[in-house]
């Protein structure tokens, strides 16, 4: 089953010596389906892959597939990885797990490798979601990605962009296929321009405020769901001051859902007291919405 709705990047909580706490991992999969996420996507970003190892990633998908499919949400698992190889590996064990479908990043290089990649991959899987960032440097144009999707086994895409014409471009294209929007800060915009789900890093710490945006969206109160995202916008602002991923995992931390949840080396650095009560502050009223 391909998962509409919220489905969370879950944290690949850290663990000594950089592996990964599975008894963490796993309470926060318990926790954000809970809340009403309708699936989890496994080992991205958001669940440092990049960081792993790759009998790592094999773990947080066997461990958490279980949980999943006991509360009916769906599993998509990143697999993109150099070598290329281990994204075929990663691929084949993800969906011989159960897993409904993989996504992986484009290749750096020329882009008829691509078209190589996502075809092979497409083959092994049977469900592939092309996952379009341009913020860190994986980027496509839309005849590229249109290109891609024609792919047999190519189901859709994460659309990690703020350019939500480029979305809305795409759905109108492949009304047929499965599109999320991946950026917090334009969550109930990129809902309305016609993302089936959102997969979000801040799903993570307040998954029911993104569950109220989606139902929102869902059930055409969009007076409301912009409502909501205005103030998530106001509490992101206080993140982009100092770092947003600092702040998240932080914030992460607070709430003793993971101690850390991005590896060394990393981009992101510890914030001071001052700066996460700040935080604290307000974050309150969003988490006031979630029970």
């Amino acid at each position: 089953m391909i998962p509409s709705g919220i489905v969370v990047p879950l944290v690949s909580v850290v663990a000594e010596r950089g592996s990964v706490d599975l008894d963490a991992t796993l309470a926060n999969a318990e926790r954000v389906l809970a809340a009403g996420a309708s699936g989890l996507y496994l080992c991205g970003g958001t669940g440092d892959a990049a960081q792993l190892r790759e009998r790592d990633r094999r773990a947080v998908t066997e461990a958490v597939l279980p949980v999943a499919q006991a509360s009916g949400a769906g599993v998509i698992v990143h697999v993109g990885s150099a070598p290329v190889h281990e994204s075929y590996e990663l691929a084949a064990h993800a969906m011989a797990a159960g897993a409904d479908a993989v996504a992986s990043v484009p290749l750096r290089g020329a882009w008829h490798q691509n078209l190589a990649y996502y075809g092979q991959l497409g083959a092994v899987a049977g469900s592939v979601f092309v996952y379009h960032m341009p913020p860190a440097g994986f980027t496509a144009t839309f005849e590229q990605l249109s290109e891609l999707l024609e792919l047999d086994g190519v189901v859709g895409a994460k659309v990690s962009d703020w350019n939500l014409f480029l979305l809305r471009r795409l759905v109108e294209e492949r009304p047929d296929l499965t599109f999320y929007s991946g950026l917090d800060e334009i969550l109930a915009f990129g809902l309305l321009s016609g993302a089936r789900g959102s997969i979000g890093t801040w799903s993570n710490l307040v998954p029911g405020l993104f569950v109220r945006i989606f139902t929102a969206v869902a059930e055409g109160r969009h007076a409301d769901a912009l409502e909501l995202q205005a103030h998530w916008q106001r509490f992101l602002h206080q993140c982009w001051r100092v770092d947003v991923l600092s702040a998240f995992e932080a914030l992460m931390a607070r709430r003793g859902y993971a101690d850390g949840c991005f590896r060394s080396p990393s981009a992101v650095g510890p914030l001071g007291a001052v700066e996460i009560d700040r935080l604290e502050r307000a974050l309150a009223p969003i988490e006031a919405w979630e029970g």
